[in-house]
């Protein structure tokens, strides 16, 4: 996957027509995808976790697939919960420590994987943004990250509500013209860069 490293890749997709019943849901036809394997989500990674700098770099991580899926597919989540993120746990002890590299604005930024690669998944119920300027959906994909065991934040939590509360009050300025990807760029440079 040469988009970028928090897309799992995708096999294939096929209509299943056998129904299938989800709680009190019966579904006579849906859609099933055939995708690169995962360990688990990240409700079950959080439980192993052991220090706040391998929570940190699982967050930034999360943070930099909500920007990537945003900025490639040009949609807002609306589902970002611990369930809806993958991991893959490192194994190959060649790719542990190492660093995954991102490019923004032409500058080159490297983040330690800390033996996991962190996946966005679940799209199905992502929107198209409406206009150049849907900034709120842009912030609530990130306000949703709060919902990620935050106890275990230590101060990033601090620091992560203090960027987002200082853009929220960006948007209410009503000459606020900046457009909306130049808008989640100054705030991924303010989380994480």
């Amino acid at each position: 996957n040469n988009i970028n490293p928090h897309f799992l890749l995708f096999y294939k997709d096929f209509i299943c027509n056998k129904p299938l019943q989800i709680k009190q849901n019966i579904f006579s036809s849906y859609t099933m995808f055939v995708m690169e394997r995962a360990d688990g989500n990240l409700y079950q990674l959080f439980q192993e976790i052991q220090n706040e700098s391998q929570y940190r770099n699982i967050i930034t991580q999360i943070i930099l697939s909500i920007f990537s899926f945003h900025q490639i597919t040009k949609m807002s989540h609306n589902d970002i919960q611990s369930g809806n993120f993958l991991y893959q746990r490192l194994s190959d002890s060649s790719q542990k420590g190492k660093y995954v590299q991102y490019i923004f604005d032409n500058k080159i930024y490297y983040v330690k994987s800390m033996n996991y690669i962190i996946y966005i998944s679940d799209y199905g119920i992502a929107k198209q943004f409406n206009t150049y300027n849907d900034k709120e959906k842009i912030l609530d994909d990130y306000w949703n990250v709060f919902n990620f065991e935050i106890s275990k934040w230590g101060n990033f939590f601090h620091d992560y509500e203090f960027v987002l509360n200082k853009y929220q009050n960006l948007l209410s300025k009503t000459n606020n013209n900046i457009d909306m990807f130049t808008y989640e760029r100054m705030i991924i440079n303010e989380l994480i860069i």
